[in-house]
């Protein structure tokens, strides 16, 4: 079984990973993988983050790299990142990586076609939306997209931003993504959300929609390729 190194951008997914694929072994009754985490510190990685955005992708692409790097020295054999905004860069990182890299859009795409969804709502920060992540993913697969726009996106980009820094999450706040969701379903219509910032799980959406997490597929897919040894 191959070792699985997390390279932990944000703590609470990179331990909602750990934790899935750790529960997976014991479950399936059968040896847990290797598992390794690495860490810089989370005031590192949101300042190449704030840079990122500002169209300054060298510091984290560096960041991310050093964190592979260490991970590949201390034995990982696979290798996730659980944050959709490093993903955005997953190309700069994947061909300087000396490990398999997994991509958080295509775990989540294939869930997606596995659920037969032909169209699919994607919530997110802005950088998701800007950058077109899942949308492309989805669409090679023939599954459409609706995301939000204009005002509701900036609602929505606000609402996680202060839930990322630790704000409560507020009645109003709930109810306005609620209101964005629905404007988005009765708009277009959709089969399923995929909750793409991990301040989403805190809304608990699942009694209301199909949902797709992201961090859950990204450590599905982790778990299966842990399975080969080659």
């Amino acid at each position: 079984m191959r070792a699985i190194g997390i390279v932990a951008v944000c703590h609470d997914p990179a331990f909602r990973c750990f934790y899935q694929i750790a529960s997976k072994a014991k479950n399936a009754g059968v040896k847990q993988p290797r598992l390794f985490l690495e860490s810089s510190g989370v005031a590192d990685y949101v300042a190449a983050l704030n840079a990122f955005e500002q169209g300054k992708m060298h510091d984290l692409v560096n960041l991310i790299l050093s964190g592979i790097n260490a991970l590949n020295l201390a034995g990982a054999q696979i290798i996730i990142i659980p944050n959709n905004a490093v993903h955005c860069i997953f190309d700069q990182l994947v061909c300087q990586s000396p490990v398999p890299l997994i991509n958080i859009a295509d775990a989540t795409a294939k869930k997606c076609q596995e659920l037969n969804c032909q169209s699919v709502c994607v919530l997110g920060t802005k950088l998701v939306f800007q950058s077109g992540l899942y949308r492309q993913k989805l669409a090679h697969l023939g599954i459409d997209v609706t995301e939000p726009d204009g005002d509701d996106q900036n609602v929505l980009h606000q609402i996680l931003m202060n839930a990322t820094q630790g704000e409560k999450i507020s009645n109003d706040a709930m109810n306005n993504i609620r209101t964005i969701i629905d404007r988005l379903k009765e708009r277009k219509g959709f089969d399923a959300v995929i909750l793409a910032c991990s301040e989403l799980k805190l809304f608990d959406f699942e009694n209301h929609f199909v949902c797709v997490d992201p961090f859950e597929q990204l450590a599905n897919k982790a778990w299966e390729m842990a399975q080969y040894d080659n």
